[in-house]
């Protein structure tokens, strides 16, 4: 049906996009959708051939423009297209549209609003349906967007892998300013060589000016901070060395469990208790503790050398940390507990980062939580897209879901 609209929300919608004067002639309003039918006013023009200027007509076109959503129903433009022809060289044109892209049938602002959709948690296809087009049109205006290379390193940099299955590879890295909690890149392959390559593309006076690397205790991001970084200090993750600590009791406690009858509810139900600071335990909770250490002796043992860690954790300087360490890792040895073991050889091997982990943990509290939480992210855009294989897509998509918050004008929607 003919809808008899007012003539000041004609006017709104022409301004909206960007087209002054008496514009639209008349809407037509139906179940599914909303049509204003439009004709821009004549315009002496030049012609784009040889420049001469005309205001000449040849004859009309009609075109078809989605403009988004209007009282949650499609809205559509049903431009009358004007075609002029130049008196000098014969060359006929059409009029600029300012609301559409040369070849597009979506107007500028839709195509901005369905790029700026791509902040969101979601996948291509939700988004597509909630513009009524085809994913690959929603993957088409997303990869106008591109995120360069950052031009200089942060002070404080950190590595981490994560599973991303992109291009080809199962693991990607990110990198991130741990210092202003920024994810500033994100590297298609977890190899050690591949990543001194892209670092080469600073000056060595730019990585110079890095002052901290924070990792995990991995081999392979190791050896690209002793190649690349040879200014700054490299501190080991608090959470992964606590962990290998914890994870080594574990192992004595499943160990032990097993020799236990399996409706035995000493360890298996009171692993929390076991993993808890000793120090935070309620009074109930020390009760059971003492029950299930008179167990084993072996997973007692296990146990003071957990506690025993936390202490080389509370030192303050950097002499009094390595003075401690020392004293844990000869607990460690005279315990002589096989789960242990593998600790000894990593502790000794990654003695000096885990000094500055307990050290930076007082003055400045440097790890890699931040790009944890980021990974987290990462999975995130990952699941609710089912996987994205394309690398330069999936990398983008990360940066531009974490745009929001770096606020940063680096990406802007090309044409």
């Amino acid at each position: 049906m003919k809808g008899r609209w007012p003539m000041s929300t004609f006017d709104y919608i022409a301004n909206s996009l960007n087209v002054k004067g008496n514009v639209i002639k008349k809407c037509i309003h139906s179940e599914q959708q909303i049509e204003f039918i439009m004709e821009l006013n004549r315009a002496v023009v030049q012609c784009p051939n040889c420049h001469a200027k005309t205001d000449r007509i040849k004859d009309y076109r009609w075109q078809r423009i989605a403009i988004g959503s209007i009282l949650h129903q499609q809205a559509f433009v049903r431009l009358h297209k004007r075609r002029y022809v130049c008196p000098c060289c014969g060359r006929t044109f059409f009029e600029t549209v300012p609301f559409l892209q040369r070849y597009q049938r979506k107007s500028k602002d839709l195509q901005m609003q369905i790029m700026v959709s791509c902040f969101q948690k979601r996948s291509f296809t939700d988004i597509a349906a909630d513009f009524h087009t085809s994913t690959t049109t929603v993957i088409r205006y997303f990869d106008r967007l591109h995120f360069p290379h950052p031009q200089h390193l942060p002070q404080v940099l950190a590595m981490d892998e994560f599973r991303g299955n992109a291009h080809g590879q199962k693991y990607q890295v990110s990198i991130t300013d741990v210092e202003h909690n920024e994810l500033i890149d994100i590297l298609p392959r977890r190899d050690a060589d591949w990543i001194i390559r892209y670092f080469l593309r600073y000056p060595k006076a730019e990585r110079r000016r890095v002052r901290y690397v924070v990792m995990d205790m991995s081999a392979l991001f190791r050896s690209v901070y002793k190649t690349m970084f040879p200014n700054a200090t490299l501190i080991a993750d608090r959470f992964h060395v606590q962990r290998l600590v914890l994870w080594a009791m574990e192992r004595v406690r499943k160990d032990i469990q097993n020799t236990f009858p399996k409706t035995s509810p000493y360890l298996k139900h009171n692993k929390r208790i076991l993993q808890k600071r000793g120090t935070t335990l309620s009074g109930e909770e020390l009760v059971k503790l003492r029950c299930i250490l008179s167990q084993s002796d072996e997973l007692r043992r296990a146990y003071i050398l957990k506690e025993a860690f936390y202490k080389v954790l509370r030192q303050k300087t950097e002499l009094a940390a390595k003075r401690e360490l020392n004293k844990w890792l000869a607990m460690v040895m005279g315990y002589n507990l096989d789960a242990f073991k593998g600790i000894l050889r990593s502790f000794k091997d990654w003695e000096a980062a885990i000094i500055q982990a307990i050290i930076q943990a007082i003055i400045q509290p440097y790890s890699n939580g931040f790009t944890e939480g980021c990974n987290n992210l990462i999975k995130t855009v990952k699941r609710v897209a089912f996987g994205m294989r394309d690398f330069n897509r999936f990398r983008n998509r990360i940066l531009y879901v974490n745009w929001q918050k770096r606020n940063s004008a680096n990406a802007l929607p090309s044409s």
